[in-house]
């Protein structure tokens, strides 16, 4: 609304009733009155006012341009007249608590102009507005709320995007649902109890009665009286019987509620574990029939060269791909059980990502555009964490991504702060519908945006990498709407000065088909298939092979050639007649110098721990590869690698 007067000439914006005086901006006179009625508006919405100094035009709608939203930000948060750092998220301890949160919006045109509106979900009915920069929540007590704020301009214009902070305060213990359901049961455990004396008591004096009556016919009349008197106490003893009574049903159907409450949220967890069941039996039989097909199809002699490998590749990728399966629900079992090992190293991030940028263009049959944000210009920026586990969270959100994206972009970089690095990965799939966003991290949970197309995966991958984010002590989270794609993001410490470098025992062997000559390899494995795999490996760098079906095979080999020189006993752990734990014992009391390395499927920290107690020098978990047995045999045999 424009309005002259005699002081002058003034805006009102009617989104916030803020008056502005146009003749601070405009060059008007203070001296300079407008005359009553004088106005007219254009054609093209210019505005005309007739006044004591002559004619005034004004075009509204350079405004508009000139309007800059303010720049928001949350300065401060303080608990009971206590700083604390400033987060998205505060999580307190039972108890009432004041809260203040201090703000700034900054508008360098207009600084003193900027208004605020503010609400907290949860405990503000509907917003307030205020040009103050702080306010204070005096009295909170236990529950979830959300503290939105929102900037203004003088000009009306809204900052960017509004700020949210989360604050939760947990329920003190006498508000907890097991400390009613225990008083539920003390109170009728107790009523119970005086129900039961009360009825023994009843019967005990209704047998006196009786019994009097009986002896006493004589006194009839009299005992008449007393009969009628403690039959009315009868009477108030049945009433208050009948208030008890009714008051017990009520219990038992606030009981019955609980219990069928109980019963549907076992049968929600039945459904999905079922579910799961149903799903990981597909995800097991797709690959394994690959595998089993592709493998009787390469005993057909009539395959070309071409032919062959691609079905061996065929085969190889399907069994990387089981394997990757059974990885990931070990790993969410080990989490759940806390014996997930984690190590630490330091490693160049750049390097990390880049690789895995080249290795998924070169599988990427979708023409997607993958991108590397950083690697234009690397920062040589460094973690020191367990880097198998950094690639492990990186390789899922990236296969989640590149699987869940038909057509667009999938980028993925990070930025640095003072004390951590934030690394993102963002696509233009299918997206997330908001109900979902926070149930893709719970074990057995997939996103099925597209009915009529089956996307792979057990449900468990987004559960490992959330456990393994926050084991190295970071967050994660995500961005995402329904057919625009999802931003996931995720936080980890940047190394101090005083970090230091664990030693990967990764070792660089050469390509050298000699480099096991001269070296004796004693296979003690009761499964021919896997003997066969691990000599027709290791054969072929010149080692000389030789078999022990059991542990007590082994042990009379040794026994046989007690100062045999140059020999690696490559010891499997389970095995008919004698287990592999026992014959290494035995071995060790005729020659203590020979290397045993343990070959199992056994891959729990309890079963490593064990090997380790048991003095192995050095253990390979199944499935094996000739490079991994060997860097691990090499370390125990005098060659110039």
């Amino acid at each position: 609304i424009w309005v002259g007067h005699r002081g002058g000439l003034s805006r009102i914006n009617t989104a916030n009733f803020f008056v502005k005086p146009i003749q601070q901006y405009a060059g008007i006179k203070s001296s300079c009155e407008f005359n009553a009625n004088a106005v007219f508006k254009s054609d093209n919405d210019r505005i005309f006012f007739g006044s004591s100094e002559g004619l005034w035009v004004y075009d509204p709608s350079r405004i508009k341009s000139a309007a800059v939203p303010p720049a928001l930000n949350i300065t401060s948060i303080s608990v009971n007249d206590e700083k604390l750092p400033v987060s998205r998220k505060l999580v307190l301890p039972p108890g009432n608590y004041k809260i203040k949160i201090e703000f700034l919006g900054i508008n360098l045109k207009e600084p003193a102009l900027v208004s605020y509106q503010y609400q907290l979900l949860g405990y503000d009915r509907s917003p307030e507005n205020t040009r103050s920069t702080s306010v204070v929540f005096p009295h909170m007590v236990d529950g979830k709320y959300t503290f939105i704020l929102q900037a203004y301009s003088g000009d009306g214009v809204a900052a960017k995007s509004p700020l949210a902070v989360t604050i939760i305060i947990k329920k003190p213990v006498w508000k907890q649902l097991w400390f009613y359901i225990l008083g539920i049961i003390l109170l009728t455990g107790l009523l119970v109890a005086y129900i039961k004396r009360r009825d023994y008591l009843h019967l005990k004096e209704r047998k006196i009665l009786e019994e009097k009556v009986r002896e006493r016919t004589q006194e009839i009349s009299e005992k008449n009286a007393l009969l009628e008197k403690r039959q009315k106490k009868i009477s108030q003893q049945n009433s208050e019987l009948e208030r008890y009574r009714n008051y017990l049903e009520d219990l038992v159907n606030e009981r019955t509620k609980e219990l069928l409450e109980a019963k549907n949220r076992a049968e929600e967890s039945d459904r999905l574990k079922t579910a799961f069941l149903n799903n990981l039996s597909h995800e097991i039989r797709t690959p394994l029939n690959a595998i089993c097909g592709f493998s009787d199809l390469l005993g057909d002699e009539k395959l070309t060269k071409e032919e062959r490998l691609e079905f061996i590749k065929t085969v190889g990728s399907n069994a990387d791909s089981l394997l990757l399966l059974f990885n990931e629900i070990l790993d969410i079992s080990r989490i759940e059980a806390g014996q997930l090992d984690m190590s630490k190293e330091k490693f160049v991030v750049d390097a990390v990502l880049a690789d895995l940028e080249t290795r998924y263009k070169v599988n990427n049959t979708k023409k997607l555009e993958f991108e590397f944000v950083n690697k234009t210009q690397p920062s040589g920026m460094e973690l020191h964490c367990d880097k198998k586990r950094f690639l492990q969270i990186f390789n899922n959100l990236l296969s989640n991504a590149y699987k869940f994206t038909e057509s667009g972009f999938v980028k993925f970089g990070y930025k640095i702060s003072d004390q951590s690095a934030h690394f993102f990965v963002s696509d233009t799939g299918i997206g997330i519908d908001k109900p979902e966003i926070d149930k893709i991290f719970n074990p057995f949970y997939k996103v099925e945006g597209d009915q009529s197309k089956l996307y792979r995966g057990a449900g468990v991958g987004l559960t490992s990498v959330k456990k393994i984010v926050e084991l190295m002590s970071g967050e994660i989270w995500v961005e995402s709407f329904p057919d625009r794609g999802a931003t996931f993001h995720f936080t980890l410490p940047l190394p101090t000065e005083n970090s230091t470098d664990e030693a990967s025992g990764n070792l660089k062997t050469k390509k050298n088909k000699d480099i096991l000559k001269g070296i004796t390899l004693l296979v003690a494995e009761d499964d021919p298939d896997n003997y066969t795999l691990i000599s027709r490996m290791l054969e072929r760098y010149g080692a000389e092979i030789k078999p022990a079906n059991n542990g007590q095979e082994a042990i009379d080999f040794i026994r046989a050639n007690p100062d045999i020189e140059n020999c690696v006993i490559l010891m499997d752990i389970k095995m008919p007649n004698v287990d592999g734990i026992e014959a290494h014992r035995q071995i060790r009391e005729i020659n203590a110098n020979i290397p045993v390395i343990a070959v199992t499927a056994y891959a729990s920290s309890e079963d490593i721990r064990r090997i380790r107690d048991e003095k192995f020098e050095d253990y390979v978990t199944k499935p094996v590869s000739a490079q991994t047995l060997l860097q691990v045999i090499t370390k125990f045999v005098k060659k110039d690698l």
